[in-house]
C-alpha cells in the first residue's frame, strides 16, 4: 500500500484522469477521496456516482441534466451531476457497467470538457477531474467488444491496483482502528481501543468483502459492545469460527501467545522494526507494543542477528530509530537478557555470567555515538543515503545552506 499511497501524492496535483481496478470493498472510494483531499480541488465538490445502481435513462440525466420537456415528468430544467462537481472531482464507481451510449458521450466529455444537457443544444465547458473505478477487467471487455478501446484508454491514463484485504492483512490494524475511531464518534461510546485477542482476530480472518466488511464488522461491534475495549465477543461470529475457536478446523488451535506474537512480529516486520510507526499500525501506545512483546516473549528487531568482533577489533551497529540498536549492545554487554536463543562473544556464551566471561576474553564495550565522531556534513549524508535518498547530496547541501554550515568540513 505504500507504493499507492505514492502514487495517490504523485497524481494528486494533477487533473489527469485516474482508473481503480479491484475487488468490490478494497476502499476504491476511500482512495477516490484521498486524491480529492489532497489535491488543489479539496475545497471544491466531490461527487461520487454508483453507476451500476441507476438504469440507463436515469442515469444519463443525473449525470448531464436535463431540459424541460426532454422527457416525461422534466418539468424544469435540471444541472447534472458533472456541472454540479465544476471545480472538484467526480467519482464514477462501477464504470464498467455503462452502456455503449453512454461510454460514447463519456468519452465526448473527458475529451471535450464540455456535458449538454438530455434533450438540450447548448455545450457548457467545465473543469471536473475524473476518477472512475471498476472490479470488472476492462481490458477483457475491450476484447470482447463490449467497451471502447478508445475510452479505455482515456480512462486509465493512470492506473491503480488495489490488491484484496486478504493479500494486504498488515493495513488491516489501521484500517479497523480509523473505523473504531469514526463509529465511536457517530455513536458516542466510550470505546477506547481493540484488545490484541480481538485483533488477531480481525487479521487472521480472510474478508471476502474486503474493507466494506472490515467496516460493517468494526460498526456492528460498536454498537453492540458493553466494554470499553473492543474484545473477540464483540466481533461477528464468523471471524472466531474462522480462528478456530468454533466449528472444526484443520490441526491444533494456536495459544493466545502464538497468535499475539506471530502478529505483532508480521506488523513490526512491515513497519521495518520501528516500533513506534509499528504502535501506530497496531493502534495501540509504544508502552504497550512494549509490554506485549515482553508478556508475550516476543523479540523485536533483534531476532537472528549474527556477526563476528575478533579481538582487537572495533563494530558498530547502524539503523533507522526504533530498530533495537540500544537493545543489542545491552544485550551484548550482559545488561539486558535476551527473550530467546543467546548472546556470545567470540565462541563464549555471555550468559549466564556476562561480567566474568567479558573479562576472561578481553572484550571491551562503549556505546560511543555517531555523532561525536562525524561532521555535520558526514552526518547528513550517512542518513540520506541510509534511507536510499536519490538525492541525498542536494538534499545535504540545502541542510547546511539552511543552518549556515555550507563552508565547514
Amino acid at each position: 500500500m505504500l507504493k499507492i499511497f505514492d502514487l495517490v501524492d504523485a497524481v494528486a496535483d494533477s487533473r489527469t484522469t485516474v482508473l481503480m481496478t479491484g475487488e468490490s470493498g478494497t476502499g476504491k472510494s476511500l482512495l477516490a477521496r484521498a486524491i480529492h483531499q489532497r489535491s488543489p480541488r479539496a475545497g471544491k465538490p466531490f461527487i461520487e456516482v454508483s453507476c451500476g445502481a441507476l438504469p440507463e435513462t436515469l442515469l444519463e440525466s443525473e449525470l448531464f441534466g436535463h431540459v424541460r420537456g426532454a422527457f416525461t415528468g422534466a418539468v424544469t430544467d435540471k444541472r447534472g451531476l458533472f456541472e454540479a462537481a465544476h471545480g472538484g472531482t467526480c467519482f464514477l464507481d462501477e464504470v464498467g457497467e455503462f452502456s455503449p451510449c453512454m461510454q460514447a458521450k463519456l468519452l465526448r466529455v473527458l475529451q471535450e470538457h464540455e456535458v449538454k444537457r438530455v434533450g438540450g443544444t447548448e455545450s457548457f465547458k467545465m473543469d471536473v477531474r475524473v476518477i472512475a473505478a471498476t472490479n470488472r477487467d476492462l481490458g477483457a471487455l475491450v476484447a470482447d467488444g463490449k467497451f471502447r478501446e478508445d475510452l479505455f484508454y482515456r480512462l486509465s491514463v493512470v492506473t491503480i491496483v488495489l490488491p484484496p484485504l486478504r493479500e494486504r492483512r498488515q493495513d488491516i490494524p489501521l484500517l479497523a482502528t480509523h473505523f473504531l475511531k469514526t463509529y465511536v464518534a457517530a455513536n458516542d461510546k466510550p470505546v477506547a481501543a481493540i484488545s490484541p485477542e480481538a485483533m488477531a482476530w480481525l487479521v487472521g480472518y480472510g474478508w471476502p468483502g474486503n474493507v466494506r466488511e472490515l467496516e460493517h464488522a468494526i460498526e456492528r461491534a460498536v454498537a453492540l459492545t458493553t466494554n470499553s475495549v473492543l474484545r473477540p465477543d464483540d466481533l461477528p461470529p464468523k471471524l472466531g469460527r474462522a480462528a478456530g475457536r468454533e466449528g472444526t478446523v484443520a490441526g491444533p488451535p494456536l495459544s493466545l501467545r502464538e497468535v499475539v506474537t506471530g502478529h505483532v512480529r508480521r506488523v513490526l516486520k512491515d513497519a521495518r522494526w520501528n516500533k513506534k510507526l509499528a504502535a501506530q499500525l497496531l493502534g495501540i501506545h509504544r508502552r504497550t507494543l512494549y509490554r506485549l512483546t515482553k508478556r508475550y516473549g516476543g523479540r523485536t528487531a533483534v531476532d537472528g542477528v549474527t556477526f563476528d568482533v575478533h579481538r582487537g577489533e572495533s563494530f558498530g551497529i547502524l539503523g533507522p530509530n526504533g530498530a533495537g540498536k540500544t537493545t543489542t549492545l545491552e544485550m551484548i554487554e550482559g545488561l539486558r537478557k535476551p527473550d530467546g536463543g543467546e548472546i556470545t562473544l567470540l565462541g563464549q556464551p555471555v550468559w549466564p555470567d556476562p561480567r566474568r566471561i567479558q573479562a576472561r576474553i578481553g572484550v571491551q564495550l562503549q556505546s560511543t555515538s555517531l555523532f561525536d565522531m562525524l561532521t555535520a556534513r558526514e552526518l547528513l549524508e550517512l542518513f540520506a543515503r541510509f534511507y536510499l535518498r536519490p538525492d541525498a547530496e542536494e538534499r545535504t547541501r540545502v541542510a547546511l545552506e539552511l543552518v549556515g554550515l555550507e563552508s565547514k568540513a
